[in-house]
C-alpha cells in the first residue's frame, strides 16, 4: 500500500472515531439535531469517494462539533 493511502486511511479512522464519540455525546444529551448532523458527516466519511478537500472540511467540522459536545457534557455535569 502506498504511504499516502496509509496516511489517508489513518486520518479517516481517527476522524471516524472522533465523529462517533461526538454523535454519542449529542444523542445522550438529547440534542438529536446535532447528532443527526454528525451522523451525516460519518456517512460522508464512509463514502470512499471523499476527496482530500472534503476530508479537510470534515476534520474542521468534527473539531467544532467535538468542542460543542464537550461543552454539552460539562453542562450536564453541573
Amino acid at each position: 500500500m502506498n504511504p499516502d493511502d496509509v496516511c489517508r486511511l489513518m486520518r479517516r479512522r481517527g476522524l471516524l472515531s472522533s465523529l462517533k464519540a461526538t454523535r454519542t455525546i449529542f444523542a445522550e444529551a438529547g440534542d438529536f439535531v446535532r447528532a443527526t448532523k454528525v451522523e451525516l458527516g460519518i456517512q460522508m466519511l464512509l463514502d470512499q469517494r471523499v476527496s482530500d478537500r472534503m476530508l479537510d472540511l470534515l476534520a474542521q467540522s468534527a473539531a467544532v462539533a467535538a468542542r460543542d459536545a464537550a461543552d454539552v457534557a460539562m453542562a450536564e455535569r453541573d
